[in-house]
């Protein structure tokens, strides 16, 4: 199960450490870098984590998409 850190603090952490990241004055190519680098994170946890997870439960029972 999770750490007792709920969802709301995990999202506060990691703006405060992607604000401190951005340049004083941000553009919007450094906001399209934030962007990317959390949707690269996000994927990165599904190909790693997620997916073989899912592979797992769809051996343990059933195709539900037949």
């Amino acid at each position: 199960r999770l750490s007792t850190v709920r969802s709301g603090d995990m999202v506060y952490l990691f703006t405060r450490l992607l604000v401190a990241w951005l340049p004083k004055e941000p553009a919007f190519d450094d906001y399209n870098t934030v962007l990317g680098i959390l949707e690269s994170a996000k994927l990165e946890l599904y190909r790693r984590r997620v997916a073989p997870y899912e592979d797992n439960k769809l051996e343990e029972n059933e195709e539900v998409y037949s």
